[in-house]
Order: C-alpha cells, then structure tokens, then sequence
C-alpha cells in the first residue's frame, strides 16, 4: 500500500510557497497574466513504499492572482466510454480557457468538462481538484 502526495504550505502574508512532493501528479501554476503550467517540483518517493524515505522541499513566491490548480490522478486517467484518457493536455487546454475566471468556476469548469468526456464509462478512480488563489484577481469575484 501507498499513497501519493502533493504538500504545500502558503503563507498567507508574504505568498512564500514551501512545497513538496511524493509521487503525485504536478499541479498546475500561472499568475494573473499568464498561462497555466505544469509546476516542476523535486521528485520524491510515493509515501509508505520506504521507512526512510526523503523528501526535497522547494520554495516559490506567488504574487498577487496566482492560482494553483491540484488534482487527483482519477482527473488525467478518467476515461471516455472509447477507453481514451482525459489526460494533462486535455487537462491544461480546459484550465487556459477559464484562468481568468475565479477559482469556484475554474473547478466547476473543469468538473463539468470531465463529467461531459466520461459519459457512459464507469468513473475507475476518484476525480479531486482543489484550486487556490493568493490575493484578489482582476475582474474575477473569489
């Protein structure tokens, strides 16, 4: 048994980003003027496989309208009923339509783009996605 993670901690006064990862999908990053991408943290091991595992933390500052879009992998591996896979492109072309919107749209967008996709095959996996904005965005309510 394992478990894969994707751990930050943001400080809410200063947009420090202190993060690391085991194992879980890179989630994905762009501030209020660019598109998203997939952030590249360090590599680690999946959580349980190793007593003494090791963990690289790496740091980043969000300015003001970053928003950072997690997922579980039942996102990128959920499943249309030909057997084609949502994937990290389908994934990344969704989420660059709706980046300016707020963060509660950008899920539901996303969700509901997923649900569409899948129709007719059983769901294989969970599908989470938590999306977080540091400071206000610009023409968006959050």
């Amino acid at each position: 048994m394992f478990v894969t993670i994707f751990m930050g901690i943001l400080n809410v006064k200063t947009g420090e980003f202190i993060y690391a990862n085991a194992g879980h999908n890179s989630p994905l990053l762009w501030d209020q003027d660019g598109s998203p991408s997939f952030l590249k943290p360090p590599e680690g091991p999946v959580v349980g496989i190793m007593d003494d595992a090791a963990f690289i933390m790496d740091r980043l500052t969000f300015s003001a309208g970053t928003v950072l879009l997690a997922y579980t992998d039942g996102v990128t591996e959920a499943f249309s009923a030909d057997g084609i896979a949502f994937s990290g492109e389908r994934l990344l072309k969704v989420v660059t339509h709706v980046r300016e919107k707020a963060v509660k749209e950008i899920t539901e967008a996303l969700l509901a783009e997923i649900s569409s996709f899948c129709v007719g095959a059983p769901q294989a996996d969970d599908i989470t996605v938590l999306a977080l904005s540091f400071g206000p965005r610009t023409g968006s309510i959050q």
